[in-house]
Order: structure tokens, then C-alpha cells, then sequence
């Protein structure tokens, strides 16, 4: 959910607003004289994206294109 702020009301609750960016995942739109000016957001992490990954590997729907290879051309095909 986004939220508009002007820049005075972010700069004296700067703690307040980063919390809620922390715990509810807010966003909010910083506005000077009615104009967005920047956007105040969570950083994205990507551990979903690891953990995924993770699971892949151990469930074993990877696939594996190496499994005939030597280490020299494994290490030849990455120079490419």
C-alpha cells in the first residue's frame, strides 16, 4: 500500500514511517509543494528467489547438462 507524505512530515517521523516500511511493507510517496519528489520502499532481497532455488536443488527437477563433462571443459565453457 502507498501512502503520500509531504517531505517536512517524512524528515520530523523519518523512524516511524521506516518502521512501517519494515513491518507492514508500506511504501510511501514523499511529495515537496505537491510534487512526488521520491518513493520511500523495502528492499527487496531476493531470498524467495534463493530459497527457491534451494528447493530445486534438493528435489532434483534441476537439469543437468554437465554430468559428462570433465572440469577443463566445464571451465572452458564458462570463459565463454
Amino acid at each position: 500500500m502507498t501512502k503520500t507524505v509531504t517531505a517536512l512530515e517524512m524528515k520530523t517521523r523519518l523512524g516511524r514511517y521506516l518502521a512501517g516500511v519494515e513491518s507492514d511493507a508500506m511504501e510511501y510517496l514523499i511529495t515537496r509543494h505537491e510534487r512526488p519528489v521520491a518513493l520511500l520502499v523495502p528492499v527487496r532481497t531476493g531470498r524467495g528467489t534463493r530459497a527457491a532455488a534451494l528447493r530445486r536443488l534438493a528435489t532434483g527437477s534441476v537439469r543437468r547438462k554437465a554430468d559428462n563433462w570433465t572440469t577443463k571443459q566445464l571451465i572452458e565453457a564458462g570463459r565463454k
